[in-house]
């Protein structure tokens, strides 16, 4: 195993190397237009050897680090392709955070300095830039050495199991399913369930779209963006590829009938996620700035609000309740509770619900939502109990983003940074008596 290990470290760290002295022959090279292009934008590059030895100095720690997630993941897998579609969604997890270092107000701090790959981004950005600070590298080499170690744990353990050492590499493809069913050859032999390299083929196909499509649509028509977005995008293919597999949309989906307590309750969680999600963003940014990155956004949003308001109120609302909801917790949810159990399993399908929303203010928010979401989806076996849940929490959450009522109606604070102290009092009253309805409720997704 620790062979294994170091030659992934090795590999990881000599394609960095390389990469390195291709972007400095790149930047450095007046043939290839980029020093005018800098020059133009008032940007000065300082990438001195001293910094690039410092840059490969923090490269070490952090190829450590993905070196041990991606072997532990691709150790679940049975082939080549199933490792594929394993570190699909784990190239996610390593870029999103990156993207920080283009949002307005972040600069490398104490704080930020143990979050991984965040700080490495930031840090980079300021040694490139000449403006660094020594006790700053040494505190971002040491928190990703310990990341590193963390993860050399983890392969440890994940190759001490016996479902690593025992494998049989027997079972189906989704590819091979996906081409039979495409090919008109009928119901597909494939598991009665979803497995989970397919359920991750899904994943990634839907993320593939959004990045790659979706801006597109949205740069039209907000409202008609939100549509393509959500149901071609999301619902689509996820419908599309459940079916040319030969799996049923109601067995797969949990898409049982739910009980009117259910229902009830789950409007009134969704009447309190918001509150949570906005408390959990006011936390986060106690310790993490995001600047003016939600003013921004505000402004570029204004003026297509205004034009149809109604309209967006109610297709926001439903469309991601319904599209989303079928992608996490009745594609993904279900199959990581099966593989790794109840809270793990929500755990996670969380975690990347935040992360597709491509805004790293927005991950910690998210997976909040995504918490009680999960839960609900699991606990009840339905999931259109947690589409309610989900609409209502976007409804409610849009109608105090577009409008004045939540400004007159004094449910903010005097400067709008943060709710005043009764709203979140009353909101996990109605959150305590909300989940009462769902005490004594095993959903389907355990079996």
């Amino acid at each position: 195993m620790v062979g294994k290990y170091l030659v992934v470290v090795v590999v990881g760290f000599l394609s960095t190397f390389f990469n390195m002295i291709s972007m400095t022959l790149t930047f450095s090279s007046s043939l290839m237009g980029y020093a005018k292009l800098l020059e133009q934008a008032h940007v000065e590059i300082r990438l001195s050897l001293s910094s690039g030895l410092w840059i490969l100095l923090l490269m070490i720690p952090l190829t450590a680090l993905f070196a041990g997630l991606t072997l532990a993941v691709a150790s679940f897998a049975r082939s080549f392709r199933e490792a594929s579609n394993y570190l699909g969604p784990l190239s996610l997890v390593a870029i999103t955070p990156g993207f920080v270092v283009f949002l307005p107000g972040f600069e490398i701090s104490w704080n930020l300095a143990w979050v991984p790959v965040v700080n490495v981004v930031l840090l980079l950005k300021q040694i490139m830039l000449g403006e660094f600070a020594w006790p700053l590298i040494v505190t971002v080499f040491l928190s990703n050495a310990l990341y590193g170690l963390l993860a050399l744990r983890v392969v440890c353990a994940v190759f001490e199991g016996e479902e690593i050492l025992l494998a049989s590499g027997e079972e189906a493809s989704p590819w091979s399913n996906l081409l039979a069913g495409l090919k008109g050859a009928g119901r597909v032999s494939y598991a009665s369930r979803l497995s989970l390299s397919g359920a991750l083929l899904i994943f990634f196909v839907c993320l593939a779209l959004l990045l790659y499509v979706g801006p597109s649509v949205q740069r039209k028509s907000l409202l008609s963006g939100i549509l393509v977005v959500e149901f071609g995008l999301i619902l689509f293919p996820c419908i599309l590829l459940l079916r040319s597999w030969g799996i049923s949309l109601k067995e797969a989906l949990c898409l049982s009938a739910p009980r009117p307590i259910h229902i009830t309750g789950a409007i009134g969680i969704g009447m309190t996620m918001w509150v949570m999600a906005l408390l959990a963003f006011w936390i986060q940014s106690q310790f993490f700035p995001v600047g003016s990155y939600f003013e921004d956004l505000e402004r570029a949003l204004g003026a297509q609000r205004l034009e149809h308001p109604a309209a967006l109120l109610i297709i926001a609302s439903v469309a991601p309740g319904i599209c989303e909801e079928v992608l996490f917790r009745g594609v993904l949810q279900p199959v990581f509770i099966r593989r790794w159990g109840f809270w793990q399993g929500i755990l996670l399908s969380a975690f990347l619900f935040g992360a597709f929303h491509m805004m790293l203010p927005k991950l910690i928010p998210a997976m909040v939502l995504g918490l009680f979401l999960g839960y609900l989806a699991a606990r009840t076996g339905s999931l259109y109990v947690s589409m309610t849940a989900h609409a209502t929490n976007n409804f409610l959450a849009l109608l105090f983003s577009t409008t004045d009522f939540a400004k007159t109606g004094k449910l903010l604070g005097e400067h709008g940074e943060f709710l005043i102290w009764w709203v979140p009092v009353v909101a996990v009253l109605i959150l305590v008596v909300s989940l009462q309805a769902f005490r004594r409720s095993r959903g389907n997704q355990l079996a």
